[in-house]
Order: C-alpha cells, then structure tokens, then sequence
C-alpha cells in the first residue's frame, strides 16, 4: 500500500551533480531524513517531478507523498505514514500481516510515538512565548543528507 506525503526542514546536497539552480530530479534526487527536534521518522529521497509537483519518498518504507511545495509535502508525508502505520495494524490486528509488514510496523510505532512526543514536548511557557513572539510552533522538517549513504535502500513492503 502506498501513501502519499510530509516531513522536516533542511539544507541537503545531493551526492550527485547538479547545477546550483536546478531541482532535485527523480534521476538525480536529494537524500535526507523526514524528522522533528531529535527525532527521525524515516530516510527518504527528494525530488521535484516534471510536473512540478514536490516528492518525498521514504527508502525504509512504502509511503511517498506528492504535494505543490516541498513543506506540504512533508507534511502529508507524516499524515501518509501515519495512515500506513494504521493499516499494517490492521493487517497484524487480523493476522494477515506478512513477516516483512510487521517489521515495519514495529518500525514506524517506536518512530511515529518518538515523533509526537517531540511534537507534544511544548510546555505552556514555551506556548504563550510562541504566541507572544507570533512565532509558529515546530514543525517536521526537510533535514538534507550532507554526505552521500550506501546503507539506505529502498524496501519492496
């Protein structure tokens, strides 16, 4: 099952060359990390299609989202995997869950919990600081890789 969306903030090369102006490309995508605070919720590859639609792709798991920016993006992202994780509950829920499904479930609990603590970690003077300084709370974001990673590859779930 795939998803669509989300993610954290960041500056990334890629690893493969590019000119400065040009964006990453599904040929020739940048490789970083969806996350928040400390947490990490998946290595993922970046890229904007010919259509101009921005692209976050997990390499762990089997979500992806589509969106008209790269922040949408990422945020629909942690929807998407959030969404995914529900259905590989299910499928565990009912035992139809394969080896590889349930893996991967393990795997997106412990990061999605990790995930919303960093979200939830704001204590009310951190809010009203937030609110008087009109400042917005965190957000996940786009975290670039800086140099490039053999370890990180693609699953079939």
């Amino acid at each position: 099952m795939s998803a669509a969306s989300g993610g954290k903030q960041g500056h990334m090369r890629s690893p493969q060359t590019r000119t400065a102006s040009s964006p990453p490309s599904e040929q020739k995508p940048d490789r970083g990390v969806v996350g928040l605070g400390d947490s990490v919720l998946t290595t993922a590859e970046y890229f904007v299609g010919e259509d101009g639609v921005h692209v976050v792709r997990s390499l762990e798991f089997d979500v992806t989202a589509h969106a008209d920016d790269l922040n949408s993006a990422i945020s629909m992202f942690v929807d998407n995997a959030d969404d995914y994780c529900s259905h590989l509950a299910d499928l565990a829920q009912s035992r139809k869950a394969t080896a590889h499904e349930l893996e991967t479930l393990g795997l997106l609990v412990k990061r999605l919990r990790a995930f919303r603590q960093e979200e939830d970690s704001d204590d009310v003077f951190e809010a009203l600081l937030r609110k008087l300084l009109r400042k917005t709370p965190p957000v996940p974001v786009w975290r670039p890789q800086t140099t490039p990673t053999t370890s990180a590859t693609r699953s079939d779930a």
